[in-house]
Protein backbone atom coordinates (compact mmCIF):
# COMPACT_ATOMS: atom_id res chain seq x y z
CA UNK A 1 0.00 0.00 0.00
CA UNK A 2 1.07 3.30 -0.82
CA UNK A 3 2.12 5.90 2.16
CA UNK A 4 -1.49 8.17 2.92
CA UNK A 5 -0.85 11.80 1.94
CA UNK A 6 -3.97 14.83 2.94
CA UNK A 7 -4.02 18.04 3.72
CA UNK A 8 -5.28 20.02 7.29
CA UNK A 9 -7.24 22.86 6.85
CA UNK A 10 -6.96 25.50 9.87
CA UNK A 11 -9.60 28.84 8.62
CA UNK A 12 -10.62 31.78 10.84
CA UNK A 13 -7.88 32.11 13.18
CA UNK A 14 -8.43 35.77 14.77
CA UNK A 15 -5.92 37.82 16.15
CA UNK A 16 -5.18 41.02 17.25
CA UNK A 17 -1.64 42.46 16.20
CA UNK A 18 0.17 45.50 15.50
CA UNK A 19 1.52 44.94 11.89
CA UNK A 20 1.47 48.24 9.42
CA UNK A 21 3.19 50.86 8.35
CA UNK A 22 0.74 53.58 9.60
CA UNK A 23 1.33 55.37 12.82
CA UNK A 24 -2.61 54.36 14.01
CA UNK A 25 -2.02 50.78 12.97
CA UNK A 26 1.02 50.69 15.62
CA UNK A 27 -0.78 52.83 18.70
CA UNK A 28 -4.44 50.66 17.83
CA UNK A 29 -3.49 47.47 16.15
CA UNK A 30 -5.82 45.40 13.85
CA UNK A 31 -8.31 42.26 13.80
CA UNK A 32 -6.72 39.73 11.84
CA UNK A 33 -7.86 36.46 10.36
CA UNK A 34 -5.53 33.70 9.23
CA UNK A 35 -6.33 30.73 6.99
CA UNK A 36 -3.90 27.60 6.64
CA UNK A 37 -3.51 24.25 4.37
CA UNK A 38 -1.08 22.24 5.38
CA UNK A 39 0.30 19.58 2.64
CA UNK A 40 1.22 15.95 4.52
CA UNK A 41 3.38 13.03 3.27
CA UNK A 42 3.78 9.92 4.83
CA UNK A 43 0.81 10.10 7.36
CA UNK A 44 1.63 7.57 9.77
CA UNK A 45 -0.64 8.85 12.34
CA UNK A 46 -3.69 7.69 9.71
CA UNK A 47 -2.53 3.79 10.54
CA UNK A 48 -1.27 4.67 14.10
CA UNK A 49 -3.89 7.27 15.50
CA UNK A 50 -1.34 8.33 17.83
CA UNK A 51 -0.77 12.10 18.26
CA UNK A 52 2.86 12.00 18.67
CA UNK A 53 2.66 10.86 14.85
CA UNK A 54 0.27 13.61 13.88
CA UNK A 55 0.88 17.17 12.80
CA UNK A 56 -0.59 18.43 16.03
CA UNK A 57 -2.96 21.58 14.99
CA UNK A 58 -2.66 22.74 18.35
CA UNK A 59 0.55 23.16 18.13
CA UNK A 60 0.30 25.11 14.41
CA UNK A 61 -2.02 27.77 16.08
CA UNK A 62 0.50 28.24 18.64
CA UNK A 63 3.07 29.08 16.19
CA UNK A 64 0.31 31.76 14.55
CA UNK A 65 -0.05 33.36 17.81
CA UNK A 66 3.48 33.74 18.88
CA UNK A 67 4.49 34.85 14.86
CA UNK A 68 1.42 37.29 15.02
CA UNK A 69 3.02 38.62 18.14
CA UNK A 70 5.80 39.52 16.76
CA UNK A 71 5.33 43.34 14.83
CA UNK A 72 5.95 43.64 11.20
CA UNK A 73 5.13 46.24 8.66
CA UNK A 74 3.76 43.68 5.82
CA UNK A 75 1.38 41.03 5.75
CA UNK A 76 3.73 39.69 3.35
CA UNK A 77 6.34 39.32 5.82
CA UNK A 78 4.77 37.87 8.64
CA UNK A 79 2.92 35.40 6.14
CA UNK A 80 6.65 34.56 5.45
CA UNK A 81 7.44 33.70 9.02
CA UNK A 82 4.27 31.49 9.51
CA UNK A 83 5.54 29.33 6.57
CA UNK A 84 8.86 29.16 7.96
CA UNK A 85 8.36 28.33 11.34
CA UNK A 86 5.62 25.90 10.74
CA UNK A 87 8.16 23.81 8.26
CA UNK A 88 10.85 23.92 11.15
CA UNK A 89 8.31 22.48 13.29
CA UNK A 90 6.51 19.78 10.95
CA UNK A 91 9.29 18.11 8.53
CA UNK A 92 5.97 16.02 7.08
CA UNK A 93 4.42 19.46 5.69
CA UNK A 94 5.60 19.37 2.54
CA UNK A 95 3.42 22.64 1.53
CA UNK A 96 1.86 25.28 3.11
CA UNK A 97 -0.49 27.67 1.92
CA UNK A 98 -1.23 30.81 4.29
CA UNK A 99 -4.06 33.55 3.68
CA UNK A 100 -3.49 36.62 6.39
CA UNK A 101 -6.20 38.94 6.24
CA UNK A 102 -6.27 42.55 7.57
CA UNK A 103 -9.56 43.06 8.91
CA UNK A 104 -10.90 46.80 8.13
CA UNK A 105 -7.57 48.49 6.96
CA UNK A 106 -7.42 51.93 7.92
CA UNK A 107 -7.85 53.67 4.35
CA UNK A 108 -9.97 56.06 3.09
CA UNK A 109 -12.86 54.69 2.36
CA UNK A 110 -15.04 51.05 2.75
CA UNK A 111 -13.32 47.70 2.64
CA UNK A 112 -13.42 44.55 4.16
CA UNK A 113 -10.12 43.32 4.23
CA UNK A 114 -7.02 42.99 2.54
CA UNK A 115 -5.33 39.93 2.56
CA UNK A 116 -2.06 38.42 1.11
CA UNK A 117 -1.55 34.33 -0.10
CA UNK A 118 1.39 32.59 0.55
CA UNK A 119 2.56 29.62 -0.87
CA UNK A 120 5.73 27.81 0.51
CA UNK A 121 6.86 24.19 -0.93
CA UNK A 122 9.69 22.12 -0.28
Amino acid sequence: MKTPNGKITLKGIKVHAYHGCMAEELLVGNVYHIDLSLWLSDIKSASTDHISDAVDYSKVYQIVREEMNIRSNLIEHVSQRLGISIFKKFPSIRKVKIRVKKICPPLKGSINYVSFDFYLSR
